[in-house]
């Protein structure tokens, strides 16, 4: 991954401020939920293994989801 070039502050949106992350500190912890850790690298991951989800069910960008999940790390 290269280096993200920085972005007008209102148009800042959630996914680039985890993009960023993974670029500057990767290794640091993002969540913690009960005794697991998770990392900036392993949440981009599983964020990437969703859109990839729902992009093989139809989802582009523009389309507006609602995830109605427990609050776990599945």
């Amino acid at each position: 991954m290269g280096a993200l070039p920085p972005r007008p502050r209102f148009q800042r949106l959630l996914q680039d401020c985890l993009v960023r992350a993974v670029h500057d500190c990767p290794d640091k912890l993002a969540l913690i939920v009960d005794t697991d850790r998770v990392t900036y690298a392993r949440l981009f991951e599983q964020v990437r293994k969703c859109a990839t989800a729902l992009a093989a069910r139809g989802i582009e960008r523009g389309h507006r989801v609602v995830i109605y999940s427990d609050n776990t790390l599945e």
